[in-house]
């Protein structure tokens, strides 16, 4: 069974890519990135400071303070075990962050 359809589709081609030069060069500044608390936070996402901790959510749904180097789990997301792709549909991944003018913490799962 075929339907009239009222749209009238036309072709489209894309301009050509702009050159990777000036601005779009490719470059490797972050390779040269010290890489901070290994080990400590898996697959942070969004962060957000607050009165100078630093708030991320992680792959295993763990919500995260963290000050210097002490790392201090505020929250979570479903229940253990976590931090595997097939268990992130009920433990979540906390994807976004943001406090509010009374200091409340906000996060988007």
């Amino acid at each position: 069974l075929i339907l009239p359809c009222p749209a009238d589709p036309q072709g489209y081609s894309f301009p050509d890519p702009p050159k990777l030069e000036g601005p779009l060069a490719p470059n490797t500044i972050l390779s040269r990135a010290e890489h901070l608390l290994e080990g400590k936070v898996i697959g942070p996402e969004s962060f957000v400071t607050y009165k100078g901790d630093l708030y991320t959510g992680t792959a295993d749904g763990k919500v995260l303070r963290i000050h210097g180097e002490e790392v201090t789990l505020v929250g979570r997301t479903g229940t253990p075990p976590c931090g595997t792709y097939e268990t992130e549909p009920t433990c979540g991944r906390p994807l976004g962050m943001r406090v509010d003018s009374l200091g409340n913490l906000y996060i988007a799962d």
